[in-house]
């Protein structure tokens, strides 16, 4: 009994360190030897309760994927997906960015082009394409090449501004089959998810082998000096201070997650770019008229102090009263085994 206990513990341990969201059946009559005919794990435990003739009952637990939770573990044990983002806020945000972003063309066709530039580094011949969250840049771009294009965002509105097929979905819930194209785009689009490595896995899946995916995301230091900004203002005017923008992830650990989704000659790039802007208010314009607002789910919801704003867009502005911004973009590329 100590040895199958210690057993169930150890296969648990592991199971948690894997974050592995696990299924567990329970059933006294099952018989174990059917169990075990359908791959499954089968490890009797004692509860500690007898039958009427004072022998032990012993229940057997199994799952389909060999790992294991006994019961009076198995709610504390399971790994929670950490929330981090509104999905419902970052819905709105760009079903109302979708109305105004016609004006920041110029600068999303230039973004993506620094992107898709890496298509030329490759002889392979891309026949059909999955866009993600590309704004209706990738979509023409992609298209100016032959190639065949589904563009897809998670709001109707963003999707339709690329011309064609387009589609609404989740990337944390893909839609597709498994290997259903070779080239997937995914331009600054994957930032406001929670689930980025379980989104990255089924990205993976939907291409064919020896597929391209081809994803830009932004990294630490992005937008570095308007964080500081804010935290400085709303702590001198309240004294406390609200998350407003969101940490990025480090390079290193884009490269970690292709690698984790199984893509095969993983490559993760830094692309810095610089904007100026005379008038610091347009850069709160521009974030907003491209649906990249706060979605944090810890967001504050209070007004903040009628001066914070300017405040804080005063501090931004260097000693010829022009404020620079600097985007870090990493731009990741991994092929389908």
């Amino acid at each position: 009994m100590v040895e199958q206990t210690a057993r169930a513990q150890s296969i648990v341990s592991l199971s948690a360190a894997l974050s592995v969201n696990v299924g567990l059946q329970r059933d006294g009559n099952r018989s174990p030897a059917l169990a075990r005919r359908r791959n499954q794990a089968v490890i009797p435990l004692w509860d500690g309760s007898t039958n009427i003739r004072g022998r032990p009952n012993t229940n057997y637990y199994y799952t389909k994927n060999n790992f294991l939770f006994p019961p009076e573990t198995q709610k504390s044990l399971m790994v929670p997906q950490i929330e981090i983002f509104d999905q419902a806020a970052v819905k709105r945000h760009r079903c109302r960015a979708a109305m105004r972003i016609a004006r920041l063309d110029e600068v999303l066709d230039t973004l993506a082009e620094r992107v898709l530039v890496r298509l030329d580094d490759t002889n392979r011949q891309f026949r059909f394409a999955l866009d993600f969250g590309g704004r209706g840049a990738v979509a023409k771009f992609l298209a100016t090449r032959g190639i065949a294009v589904v563009s897809s965002d998670i709001t109707a509105a963003m999707a339709r501004r690329a011309d064609g097929l387009s589609v609404v979905m989740d990337v944390e819930k893909l839609p597709f089959a498994e290997q259903k194209f070779d080239l997937i785009v995914a331009h600054l689009a994957l930032h406001w998810t929670n689930d980025l490595p379980g989104a990255l896995i089924q990205l993976r899946r939907a291409l064919r082998p020896g597929g391209l995916f081809l994803a830009s995301i932004p990294v630490a230091g992005t937008l570095g000096n308007l964080r500081a900004a804010l935290l400085d203002a709303e702590l001198e005017l309240s004294g406390r201070a609200a998350p407003r923008i969101a940490l990025f992830p480090d390079l290193l650990d884009c490269a970690g997650l292709l690698q984790r989704a199984d893509f095969t000659l993983p490559v993760a790039e830094l692309d810095i770019i610089e904007f100026e802007y005379g008038d610091p208010s347009a850069l709160l314009a521009d974030l907003r008229d491209a649906g990249e607002t706060n979605a944090m789910i810890n967001r504050s919801r209070t007004i903040p102090p009628r001066s914070m704003f300017p405040l804080a867009l005063a501090k931004l502005s260097s000693s010829n009263e022009r404020c620079k911004i600097v985007l870090r973009i990493a731009i990741l590329t991994g092929w389908a085994p």
